[in-house]
């Protein structure tokens, strides 16, 4: 038994160093290259007693990486808006190759003025009370006259006179004329009292002439004795007001002109 057992053992030895060598010669070419792979792994070992299989062959898988180009982009072009003062930035392309637009700043003026020449004027009352004396004339004889200019409202006060004291009686008579300048129109107011020689009259109104701008207004009053004498001095005040009609300016540098004349 003992004989046996050694031999039995023996023989499994000797198989397995055969077993070894032609293992060794098979699996030598069990690996197989790959492209782009891991090789083929060799097949296993055959079975004892048995001559081994040669391992299967393998191919490695290929494998090509995914080839890419980078977008291209281009930045956006911006103008910056015209305005007073402001200013325009262009847009920039993030990633792609692109040029900034560029912007222009609008300019602006401001506007400018010019102050309106002093043309026209402002009229101002006048008041009866604040007449100016400018003397006298004589009503019946002669003819002279009194010249009063101005741009503004006014009132006036002349002494009209009697001269004439001959066997004929002869009328007291004054005639108030007022030229207007051009583009202006003033009228003319007469008051006398030819009932009683007051100091200064401003209610009795004897006459006026309000005619448009560029007629002349003129004014004729007559009182006192007739061709009779009537023994009584007929000299009165008068009064003339030279008054601004609706829409006139008194512009100061045009000036009316009134001429008082007697008899």
């Amino acid at each position: 038994m003992a004989r046996r057992g050694i031999l039995a053992l023996s023989l499994a030895a000797a198989l397995a160093c055969a077993s070894c060598a032609v293992s060794e010669d098979v699996t030598t070419p069990g690996y197989s290259n790959g492209s782009g792979g891991g090789g083929g792994m060799g097949g296993a070992a055959g079975s004892a007693g048995s001559p081994g299989s040669g391992g299967g062959s393998g191919t490695g898988g290929s494998g090509t990486g995914g080839s890419g180009t980078g977008g291209s982009g281009t930045g956006g072009s911006g103008t910056g808006g015209s305005g007073t003062g402001g200013s325009g930035t262009g847009g920039s392309g993030t990633g792609g190759s692109g040029t900034g637009g560029s912007g222009t700043g609008g300019s602006g003026t401001g506007g400018s003025g010019t102050g309106g020449s002093s043309g026209g004027g402002t009229c101002q009352s006048a008041q009866c009370q604040q007449a100016t004396d400018y003397g006298a004339v004589s009503g019946d004889t002669g003819s002279q006259s009194v010249t009063v200019s101005g741009s503004q409202p006014q009132w006036v006060k002349v002494r009209v006179t009697e001269d004439e004291s001959g066997i004929v009686g002869h009328k007291l008579k004054v005639t108030a004329t007022l030229d207007s300048p051009p583009g202006e129109n003033f009228d003319v107011y007469v008051y006398v009292n030819t009932s009683s020689d007051v100091s200064l009259e401003c209610n009795a109104l004897a006459g006026s002439s309000t005619n448009a701008a560029g007629a002349a207004d003129t004014v004729s009053k007559s009182w006192g004795e007739g061709t009779i004498p009537n023994g009584s001095d007929d000299s009165r005040n008068v009064s003339i007001e030279v008054r601004a009609a609706a829409g006139t300016t008194c512009n100061p540098s045009s000036t009316w002109s009134l001429t008082i004349q007697g008899n």
